[in-house]
Formats: structure tokens, C-alpha cells, sequence
């Protein structure tokens, strides 16, 4: 049986984490505020790889409303937790258990969430628990497989906000190009005192063109 911590979020809401799985961090906090700031409410919106549903429910707490929003994970474990998280904080959403990369609905989700896989398969010692390894690394997902997915999935004409490590940057623009989607926004994150960005929050546009805005940088303690 695994074992699970509560810790409480704003309000004094609970949330269950693993002690040995994932847990989330600042790029989960980052991306619902992000979200907050820019996306649209009440649309159909997708997330992929919700873990243990913690954006759903910062969202919910934030006061952001879906019009239908679906959570994706390839782990049934993150999808048992999420489902626990969700009922816990009174967050409506649909979680599925399935891989992304044969998702059946194409061409319907006006926006999509995530928080994609960072770290390359590249021979260096991974994280021995599967549900962290799966998480950061790409075994399961690769950032081009990521955004063929996104292209599939998201409407004629719709937009993806993600968080990703900064240091990739050159390989997302290659990918959006190469899939013909179109960075709308950057905001880069730095530690308070740091000089060197390590991550990265973008708004892609899928349909539609327009100019790409560099937004203020945005500092973490």
C-alpha cells in the first residue's frame, strides 16, 4: 500500500501527496498562475500528465472555470491520487488513464495544459522510482512526441500554455516550427538571485499567427 502525506494549500485545503513519488513543486505553481493571468475560462481545456491533480485544483482555488476539463496520465496510480485530490478540494474534472500519444479525440480541446517530461533519455542514472522517472523523464513521452500530440489534439484553432526547463528552449522552437505552431508569449523564471533562467512559460498558438511578446521576467525564492 503506498503511503501518503497531506500537506495544506491556500485556505487550508488538503492535498495528498506520495512520500516516494512525485511531489510537485514551483512549475506547477508557476503554470496555474500563468494560466490565471492569460488563458480564457470556460472552454475545453486538456492537461497532460496531471500527476497527482495538483493544477486542477490550484486552478479551482484561483477561481479559474472550465467549461470541461479532462486530466491525462499514463500512471493509474497518479490517476487514483488526482481522482482523491479532486474530491478532496471539490474540483470537478474527468481524469484518464492513457497514453497521449494515441489519445482518440483530435481536433476538439480549445486549450492545453501541461508540464511535459524534461530531462532527455540519455544514458545518465534516472530516479529508481518509476513514478518520478516518468515525471521527469522522457520514457514515455518525448518533447517532439509531446507536440505532435498537442498539434493533434488541440482545436483548429486553439492554444497551449506549458512550463518547460529553459535550457530546451531552441528545441521547442524547432519542434513548434516544425508542427506549425506559433509562441504567442515567454516569460522566463529565475531564482531571486540568480542570473541564469531555468525555466520557461509559454503560450502557443495552434490556427493563428500574431507577434510573440517577451513578457517581464518572473523571480522565485
Amino acid at each position: 500500500m503506498k503511503a501518503y502525506d497531506e500537506i495544506f494549500l491556500e485556505e487550508g485545503a488538503g492535498f495528498y501527496q506520495e512520500k516516494e513519488g512525485f511531489r510537485f513543486g514551483h512549475d506547477a505553481i508557476l503554470l496555474a498562475d500563468f494560466i490565471v493571468e492569460f488563458a480564457k475560462m470556460q472552454q475545453k481545456n486538456l492537461e497532460i500528465g496531471t500527476g497527482n491533480g495538483i493544477l486542477p485544483v490550484l486552478l479551482s482555488q484561483k477561481g479559474f472555470i472550465s467549461k470541461e476539463y479532462c486530466a491525462v496520465d499514463i500512471l493509474e496510480s497518479n490517476i487514483v491520487l488526482a481522482k482523491k485530490n479532486a474530491e478532496k478540494n471539490g474540483v470537478s474534472a474527468c481524469f484518464l488513464c492513457q497514453d497521449i500519444r494515441n489519445f482518440s479525440e483530435k481536433n476538439v480541446y480549445a486549450q492545453i495544459f501541461a508540464n511535459p517530461p524534461y530531462m532527455k533519455q540519455d544514458g545518465k542514472l534516472q530516479n529508481m522510482n518509476l513514478n518520478k522517472a516518468i515525471a521527469r523523464h522522457e520514457i514515455c513521452l518525448t518533447l517532439e512526441e509531446f507536440i505532435s500530440s498537442v498539434k493533434k489534439i488541440l482545436a483548429p484553432v486553439g492554444t497551449l500554455y506549458m512550463v518547460y526547463r529553459s535550457h530546451r528552449l531552441q528545441e521547442l522552437f524547432e519542434n513548434f516550427t516544425k508542427y506549425q505552431l506559433h509562441v504567442s508569449k515567454i516569460q522566463f523564471v529565475y531564482h531571486q538571485n540568480g542570473t541564469v533562467s531555468n525555466l520557461v512559460l509559454l503560450e502557443v498558438y495552434k490556427g493563428k499567427r500574431g507577434s510573440c511578446k517577451i513578457l517581464a521576467p518572473k523571480y522565485i525564492k
